[in-house]
C-alpha cells in the first residue's frame, strides 16, 4: 500500500508482489514445520498440520496465480497501460520482501528449540487469512474495476481487505474465550437453547485446551 499510494508503484506491480509473497511464505512456513519437528519432536506434528497446510495453501495459491496473471498481464494493461507491471520496481520490491521474510525466518530458526508448536499452528492459520484476501480481492476487485473502469478500484478493494485482515491478526489465539459471544447468547436465548450453547462451548473449549497441551508433549 505504501508503494502504490506514496512511491507511485503500479497496481499490477503491487498485486504481483503480494502473490509472490504468498509463495515465499508457503515455502518458509513449511521449512519452519520441518525444522521444528526435527529439533523438538513435538506430538503436534503427528496431526498432519503441515500436510493440510501445504495442500490447502498450495492449491489455492496456484489457482489464484492463474487469475492474478490474467489480471496483471491482460486486464490491467488493457484498461490502464500506466498501471501495468514495472519489471524494475517488481524486482526491487521482491528483493525487499524476500530479504525481510528471510530475516524473520532466521530469527525464528534461532529460537526454534524453545518455540511451542502452537506458535507454528498460529503462523499457518494466519497465512490462510492472506489466501482469503487474495480470493475476495479477485472476486470483488474485478467487480470494482469493471464498475469504476480503473485498476485503482481493484487495488482499493485489496487494500481495504488486507487492512481489516491485518487488524484482526494483531492478537492471534487458538484458545476459545471462556464464554460464547454475547450476540450468539442472545440469538440462542430467543430459541430457548442458550444453555445448550454454553455447555457445548465449554466442552469444545476444554477439548481445545487439551489438544493444545498434548501438542506440546514430545514423542518417544
Amino acid at each position: 500500500m505504501y508503494g502504490v499510494y506514496w512511491l507511485g508503484w503500479s497496481v499490477a506491480t503491487a498485486v504481483a508482489l503480494y502473490w509472490c509473497e504468498n509463495v515465499i511464505a508457503i515455502v518458509l512456513i513449511s521449512l519452519r514445520f520441518l525444522l521444528h519437528r526435527a529439533i523438538t519432536h513435538k506430538r503436534g506434528h503427528s496431526r498432519g498440520v503441515l500436510k493440510g497446510f501445504i495442500s490447502s495453501a498450495g492449491i489455492f495459491t496456484a489457482f489464484h496465480g492463474l487469475f492474478i496473471a490474467m489480471i496483471v498481464f491482460v486486464a490491467i494493461p488493457n484498461m490502464a497501460p500506466e498501471e501495468k507491471l514495472d519489471p524494475q520496481t517488481f524486482k526491487i520490491g521482491l528483493m525487499a520482501i524476500g530479504a525481510t521474510m528471510l530475516l524473520q525466518f532466521l530469527f525464528d530458526v534461532a529460537r526454534m528449540k524453545n518455540m511451542p508448536f502452537l506458535k507454528l499452528r498460529l503462523i499457518s492459520d494466519s497465512f490462510m487469512a492472506r489466501v482469503l484476501v487474495t480470493h475476495l480481492t479477485i472476486i470483488f476487485g474485478m467487480f470494482a474495476m469493471l464498475i469504476f473502469g480503473h485498476p485503482k478500484a481493484f487495488f482499493a478493494v485489496f487494500a481495504s481487505l488486507k487492512l481489516l485482515t491485518d487488524l484482526a491478526r494483531l492478537n492471534p489465539s487458538e484458545e476459545l474465550p471462556a464464554e460464547p459471544p454475547q450476540l450468539a447468547l442472545k440469538m440462542f436465548k430467543s430459541t430457548g437453547r442458550q444453555k445448550e450453547l454454553v455447555e457445548k462451548w465449554h466442552r469444545d473449549r476444554e477439548a481445545n485446551l487439551k489438544r493444545i497441551a498434548d501438542d506440546e508433549l514430545t514423542t518417544a
